[in-house]
């Protein structure tokens, strides 16, 4: 959030800019009347937030960012910049060259197969990409986004190599390879959900609200981070992946655990966004030559609380060239240009019957 002076520009001028480190649900306000002070709050959503402690027990809350400026929005945002990057975001990665991506998505969607992926790689090398990503559909029964999810297994009757193959031709063509996960979500059409329905966020006897045909896993349960920890982390452990996309692609909109008592449940935000922590820390702390990058294109997770684990997210799933540079100039003021993927998508327009069609032939982000 910025306040601004009268007058106020981008170069001059005076102005306060706050923001929560922290990437659960917060509030930030502002009062200001004309003969007194300027006064801010900010911190967790207080509506419907509530922690119980017993005695001896603390909570420690989220930290903020406050900023002043006597230059300007500009001056305001490099300070930021200069503080997320110094204070925040990981050493080994804060002034590090960014790889340059190509991802499958928009090239094939769930339909591939080795050949089609041999395709965009061999190209890649040609154009000096860094990175080969393969993208959702890689795992489980996962050919549409109605399954799958939650079974963190490689599908060898789409790719009959398993990834090796894959990370073989990136390595002939000098390219390093990364992986899509959406470790948070699950799908009612998954071997994880007939086992554990109750992992799900539910509540019982009410319809739960389903996005891209998926649920959330509680993560306020340790032994639901623990299992896709032990899950992730094999995948990594027995391939050699380079960079791994760290999906969102809902919100949670029930805010309920079954395994909270009722006068508990207003802990449930926080202590999901602490499960989220966990499984971040854990996974950054046992693969550091892993490049981590967060998402923001679902579920809108861009915030400095996230950057302490993903150097980098990707900034919104707008892949059109002229609306994205909008996106990314609005996240640029309060985020350093270091911490946002910027991506497009070659579009060529087809004449079919008469009609225009716009196909997308892949996705390059950098």
């Amino acid at each position: 959030m910025g306040i601004l002076k009268e007058h106020c520009t981008e170069e001059a001028g005076e102005c306060v800019g706050i923001q929560p480190v922290y990437s659960g649900s917060f509030a930030l306000t502002a009062e200001w009347c004309k003969n007194g002070p300027l006064t801010l709050q900010g911190g967790i959503n207080d509506l419907g937030f509530g922690w119980e402690l017993a005695g001896g027990e603390n909570f420690v809350t989220p930290q903020a960012l406050l900023t002043y400026s006597d230059k300007g929005l500009g001056g305001m945002s490099r300070s930021i910049h200069d503080f997320i990057r110094e204070r925040i975001a990981d050493p080994a990665y804060a002034s590090k060259r960014r790889p340059i991506v190509v991802n499958n998505w928009e090239a094939t969607y769930f339909d591939f197969n080795e050949e089609k992926l041999f395709r965009i790689i061999d190209e890649a090398k040609k154009l000096g990409i860094d990175t080969f990503v393969l993208d959702d559909g890689w795992f489980g029964k996962r050919d549409s986004d109605w399954s799958g999810l939650g079974d963190w297994t490689v599908n060898e009757k789409k790719l009959k190599g398993g990834l090796k193959t894959i990370i073989d031709r990136c390595k002939q063509n000098g390219l390093k390879f990364g992986l899509w996960f959406e470790p948070e979500m699950i799908s009612e059409d998954s071997d994880l959900y007939r086992l554990h329905p109750d992992w799900a966020i539910h509540k019982e006897g009410v319809e739960p609200c389903r996005s891209r045909q998926q649920l959330v896993l509680d993560f306020t349960r340790k032994e639901v981070v623990d299992h896709v920890f032990g899950m992730v982390s094999a995948i990594l452990r027995e391939n050699d992946i380079s960079y791994v996309k760290w999906d969102m692609n809902r919100n949670i909109t029930e805010i309920y655990s079954d395994r909270l008592p009722a006068h508990r449940q207003g802990e449930f935000m926080h202590r999901y966004i602490l499960g989220v922590y966990d499984l971040a820390e854990r996974l950054t702390a046992a693969f550091p030559n892993v490049f981590f990058e967060g998402c923001a294109g679902g579920g809108g997770r861009f915030d400095a609380g996230a950057l302490y684990y993903f150097p980098q997210i990707w900034t919104s799933d707008d892949t059109d060239g002229f609306e994205r540079t909008k996106i990314q100039w609005g996240t640029s003021v309060c985020y350093p240009l270091s911490s946002m993927s910027f991506t497009y998508s070659s579009v060529r327009t087809i004449r079919r019957n008469g009609s225009r069609r716009s196909k997308r032939a892949g996705t390059l982000r950098v």
